[in-house]
């Protein structure tokens, strides 16, 4: 399984809310899904763009779109990335952003350095919550569509699937419920596709609390790459949450690897099932199943050595049995079931069209051993 995800930014500092052209206002617009992201189609400043909806983080916008728009340097600033990466980057302030047919001024974006990772996955930039937060929002996982609205846009009826927001100046923080009782306060982060993912920092109290956790693996590498660069490679947990609750819609066998973010979070995988809305004046977080009382099983299975891009090079990002596996981490893959992989990989075709073949649960590999420079084979396995 290749994660792709790509980054959420946290500002040191303020960033500034948005101020509209319309006291009211309502906007429907598409989005497609690319290497599980929501993008939308939106104009700033005269250029059209393609930009990820992104709850988990201010509006951003590539080094390379803002040399379109014309717009000169703006305040410098510091920010941390999902993986704790510290970069430097600008802020500045849009004449405007059209989604649909409307328009917002006084809208802030982070700018994004040079040759920073998005601008790999041909995308512009990053529409996120000091947009989103003057309004509601809704997520259609059937029609593939954002509504955005300064008016609630759920009605009275799905009032039983919200749940309040816990209070933060800027993220979409919530509580889910794993087992009977256990409580774990989420960030809802439309830039990530998975389920549910387990802050590494929420674990132990977790694991305590009678949660019925099942530990499927462990291990120490890197799956994910933020704004400011790969992740450093961390101890990591492979669960399955038996129990599962969100807006008192039930899930079961729930998986998750724990990440090294403050706060764990779900994401938009439940768009599978139900829509999600969000109203931020109202301070509620809904998710409105398409089928009532039906309690889908989320299990997802995962490859006992997941395959990362890494400097241009496939590698075993983690390795989650080191007992019955040669390998530890890091290593550079040179072959999977006889297709060399030995030069370069370019990472936009490796994770959009992908690596492993499909429908397979068993992959015969060469790697080079890091100790002897020798390539060695290996299988690995997804269950």
């Amino acid at each position: 399984m290749q994660r792709t995800k790509l980054f959420i930014i946290f500002l040191i500092f303020s960033i500034g809310c948005p101020v509209s052209l319309f006291s009211q206002f309502k906007v429907e617009v598409p989005y497609t899904e690319e290497n599980g992201k929501l993008i939308v189609e939106a104009k700033i400043n005269g250029c059209t763009g393609h930009f990820i909806v992104d709850t988990g983080a201010p509006c951003a916008l590539s080094h390379s779109f803002i040399k379109r728009t014309g717009k000169a340097k703006g305040q410098e600033a510091t920010f941390q990335d999902a993986n704790g990466n510290i970069m430097n980057s600008q802020v500045i302030t849009l004449d405007y952003l059209k989604l649909g047919a409307i328009e917002f001024t006084g809208l802030q974006a982070v700018v994004l350095p040079a040759n920073n990772i998005i601008e790999t996955f041909h995308i512009d930039g990053v529409i996120g919550y000091n947009l989103f937060r003057m309004g509601c929002i809704r997520l259609n996982g059937k029609k593939h569509t954002l509504t955005f609205s300064s008016k609630p846009i759920v009605e009275a009826a799905d009032s039983v699937y919200s749940t309040p927001l816990v209070k933060d100046r800027y993220l979409t923080l919530l509580p889910v419920t794993l087992g009977k009782n256990v409580k774990d306060t989420v960030m809802f982060d439309s830039g990530a596709s998975d389920y549910y993912t387990m802050s590494v920092h929420q674990y132990p109290r977790i694991k305590h609390a009678k949660a019925r956790l099942k530990v499927l693996g462990s291990g120490s590498g890197t799956l994910s790459a933020g704004a400011a660069g790969v992740e450093q490679s961390t101890k990591k947990y492979r669960l399955c949450v038996p129990q599962f609750s969100l807006c008192q819609n039930s899930f079961k066998d729930v998986t998750t690897i724990t990440t090294s973010a403050p706060s764990s979070r779900i994401g938009t995988g439940f768009l599978s099932f139900g829509d999600i809305a969000i109203d931020y004046k109202k301070g509620l977080f809904y998710f409105i199943p398409y089928e009532a009382n039906k309690v889908p099983n989320l299990y997802q299975p995962e490859w006992d050595v997941v395959i990362v891009v890494s400097q241009n090079k496939l590698v075993a990002g983690m390795v989650w049995d080191t007992k019955h596996s040669p390998l530890r981490g890091g290593e550079q893959i040179v072959e999977i079931n006889g297709v060399s992989y030995a030069g370069d990989v370019d990472m936009y075709k490796a994770i959009t069209k992908g690596v492993i073949p499909a429908s397979t649960n068993k992959l015969s590999i060469k790697y080079i051993d890091p100790n002897t420079a020798e390539t060695r084979s290996t299988v690995i396995r997804c269950k």
